[in-house]
């Protein structure tokens, strides 16, 4: 750029110096990014003078430049306070997994100490359930009781252990 140019630019740019500052601030930001991105827009206004049209209003060619960085810094900051909050999400999802897990392998002692705690044949009626996946119809029959007593007899086995656990 030829120093008239240069000396045409700096005159109109600081004539409308105070008008871009208060509209950066205008749109949110904060005094000190404010005057980075009042920066930023200088630097672009001055890459971009040679397209500037000088019969149109130097003010409002500014101001269209000024929304073009504003704009890329909000997308910016969104992009990164999106980022922040996903990372803040993955991190809580991560410690209520790890306390998931922890609760899981406490509850599972419980449930392996109950367990050992029962009598062989309640043990036996409840791998058969449970570990084999027989129905109810097929463990009366093994044991040669009723259906509705096998339910019962079911039925009283996982109260205790529910209980047992709940006391641990």
């Amino acid at each position: 750029m030829s120093s008239g140019m240069s000396d045409d630019f700096l005159r109109r740019y600081t004539a409308v110096q105070q008008s871009l500052f208060a509209y950066i601030r205008s749109t949110g930001f904060s005094l000190t990014d404010a005057e980075d991105i009042l920066q930023d827009v200088a630097v672009a206004l001055w890459k971009s003078y040679p397209s500037y049209q000088p019969d149109k209003p130097f003010v409002a060619w500014a101001i269209g430049v000024a929304k073009n960085v504003v704009h890329g810094r909000l997308r910016y900051e969104s992009v990164r306070r999106n980022a922040r909050a996903a990372e803040e999400l993955g991190d809580c999802v991560a410690r209520l997994l790890v306390s998931a897990q922890d609760e899981l392998r406490e509850e599972r002692e419980r449930m392996t100490d109950c367990m050992k705690k029962l009598p062989g044949k309640s043990r036996e009626l409840l791998d058969w359930r449970y570990r084999d996946r027989l129905d109810l119809g097929t463990i009366a029959q093994r044991i040669g009781q009723t259906f509705a007593a096998t339910t019962m007899f079911l039925s009283r086995i996982r109260a205790r252990l529910l209980e047992c656990v709940g006391a641990s």
